[in-house]
């Protein structure tokens, strides 16, 4: 199931007339059974997971608190005008998806901009009080068909996110 809603989502790039993501409606049928599937499945994925955090834990405090001095540093860099932010181009907007009944959010970032000058370096997503929530760079970002991928969990007290990126011009 998951390989055939992969390649429906890769049959299907692009918005529709108001903005929202083809693939969306156009695979939604499959998104169901590929939730149906996950859902029946729930232990052994669950089990996979964990697997995964074990080999990671050692890691994970000390890359969370690279990032997070990494992001402050731009933050700061920014406040100072040492950098300089600027509005996403409209080819550069990266696609944002809550999904509150499962807590998750991931913001979907174009590699370059269409005309190859612009090259996507990392990215990052922090919360209406400037903590770090997500971050990464392009390679850990990189999904395959999904594209460039920034996944984050959602809180209870989240109000809003501030994503940014981080662009080779």
């Amino acid at each position: 199931v998951f390989k055939l809603w992969l390649s429906c989502t890769d049959r299907n790039p692009g918005k529709d007339a108001n903005g929202e993501p083809l693939h969306l409606t156009a695979c939604e049928k499959l998104a169901v059974e590929l939730g149906a599937c996950l859902e029946t499945n729930k232990e052994y994925y669950d089990s996979y997971d964990k697997m995964e955090l074990a080999d990671d834990t050692n890691n994970t405090d000390e890359i969370k608190a690279a990032w997070a001095a990494f992001v402050q540093e731009i933050e700061d860099g920014l406040s100072a005008n040492k950098y300089e932010a600027k509005p996403f181009p409209k080819d550069l907007q990266p696609e944002m998806e809550i999904r509150l009944s499962s807590k998750t959010g991931a913001a979907f970032f174009s590699p370059k901009a269409h005309d190859g000058t612009t090259i996507l370096i990392s990215a990052y997503i922090i919360d209406q009080s400037d903590d770090v929530i997500a971050a990464a760079s392009r390679e850990d970002m990189y999904m395959g068909s999904l594209g460039y991928v920034l996944q984050f969990n959602v809180s209870d007290d989240l109000e809003f996110v501030t994503a940014r990126a981080i662009y080779d011009d």
